[in-house]
This record gives structure tokens, sequence and C-alpha cells, in this order.
């Protein structure tokens, strides 16, 4: 090693005031660190890695299969490290139905105005010490011959006390049109799949709800709901706080 390097090592300067060259210690966790100057940059390195740690996960997927038929359905995709993935559900305003391979219900609204009571939601929770940002989801919606017309989420960081519209449609399936952040669709027994909604904007989040809200349904017998397998991406980043971070290095000795 150079001894520009050695000198760089020899003058760091930790927060608590104690400084590598000559063998310091840092009194708060009794961590002694030695003189070698390797060892030094290796415990350097995994301290800014702790503070700057991220995990990009894609498709986090709950996969209904022959089992959507139920009011609540755990997570069943990869799980994503300090994340808690709530179960999606269906609202008390709807009846759970029988449709193989989605999330579908009976009983939505028939008003050309969607109802608070009437949807299918999940949340997301980051633990402590750690934030979420999100990129897109991808679903698919689908309904009988008499279901909803009209579908849009929402979401809410304090339990929809207040919410607000997602609109940034980056893919549509043929046949949905979207009209600020409301999707809609010809009077037809079919589902619309492959649909990218942009989350770009919804980042450093310790918590958060979704709501997929539908209405305008021709009869209350009709069903909708999600079509296939629903998928979300995004990131989960290391704020500080909870579990502690390592000590600091606050600048270099002239």
């Amino acid at each position: 090693m150079s001894r520009t390097l050695q000198k760089v090592f020899s003058n760091l300067v930790l927060s608590d005031g104690g400084s590598v060259g000559g063998g310091w210690r840092v009194a708060s966790n009794a961590l002694r660190v030695t003189r070698n100057p390797i060892l030094i940059a290796a415990m350097i390195a995994a301290m800014s890695g702790a503070a700057q740690a991220q995990v990009n996960f894609s498709n986090a997927t709950y996969t209904f299969s022959t089992n959507g038929n139920v009011a609540s359905f755990a997570y069943n995709g990869s799980p994503v490290d300090n994340l808690t993935i709530g179960n999606i559900i269906k609202s008390s305003g709807i009846t759970t139905s029988s449709s193989s391979g989605n999330f579908r219900g009976t009983g939505w609204t028939t008003n050309s105005s969607l109802d608070a009571t009437d949807y299918i939601g999940f949340s997301l929770t980051a633990a402590s010490g750690y934030t979420l940002s999100l990129t897109t989801f991808n679903f698919g919606v689908g309904r009988s011959g008499t279901g909803t017309r009209s579908w849009a989420w929402y979401y809410s960081t304090n339990g929809f006390t207040n919410s607000a519209i997602l609109s940034n449609y980056t893919t549509l399936a043929s046949g949905l049109a979207n009209t600020a952040g409301v999707l809609s669709h010809a009077d037809e027994n079919s589902s619309w799949t492959n649909n990218v909604l942009n989350l770009n904007s919804l980042t450093n989040l310790t918590n958060v709800e979704f709501r997929l809200y539908s209405w305008s349904s021709e009869a209350s017998t009709g069903t909708a709901g999600l079509q296939g397998p629903f998928a979300f991406s995004g990131t989960i980043a290391f704020s500080g706080g909870g579990g502690g971070t390592p000590p600091a290095i606050t600048g270099i000795l002239s």
C-alpha cells in the first residue's frame, strides 16, 4: 500500500472523536480497531454499505390459482426482506365468488360512481429503519356479462383518511381506456390483463395501503375483480434508526 494511502487511513476521524491512526477504539460499543490499513478499509466499506444498502425487488406476486374464492388471501410469492406484505382482501361491501385463477366478488355497486365500501385492497409496511419505494403494478381485471365497467386504483398512507387516485398507466390491454385514472371498457364478458401502472411517484414510504375500486355493475349478481396473478415491484432501502447504524466518518485531517 502506498504511503499516501497509509496517511489517509492514519488521519481519518470518526464522529465520536476517535481516529484510525494509533489504534483508536470506539468507547460507545467497545469496538477496537486494528492498525492494519487493509482491514480498516474493509471496515469502512462495510460501514458505508450498511448505511446505503437497498434491495430492488421485482414481480412480488399474489398467485390465486384455485384458491381465490376467499375474502382474504395471504401473499404467496417470494419474500421481500424488511417488507411486510399484507393479505389481499375483498372488502365487506362485496361477496367473494369463484373464478379459477382470479380474485373476484359479487355485490359491486350498480351506481355510476364508486362506493367506498366496494374494493379489493392490500397494504405494505417497511421494517423499522427502512423505507419503501414502488415502481410498478402489473395486473389484470375481469368481469362477467353483468359485472362492473369502471375501475380505479387509489392509495393512502394514513388508513384512507386521505387518499389519491393513481393514473400513470404505461401499458393497457386492448379495449381498456384510461380517463384520469379511471379505467373503463366495453360491455362484454371478458378480461383485460398485463396492465402496467407506474408508481415511481411513491417513494420513501414507511407504510402504504392500496385499494382497487370498481363500480357501474349491471347487476348485483355480476362478478368482477382481479384477473390472474397480481404483481408489484420496488425498492427497500436502509434509512437509519431501527437497529442502529455504525460510527460515521466525518472528515480527514490535513
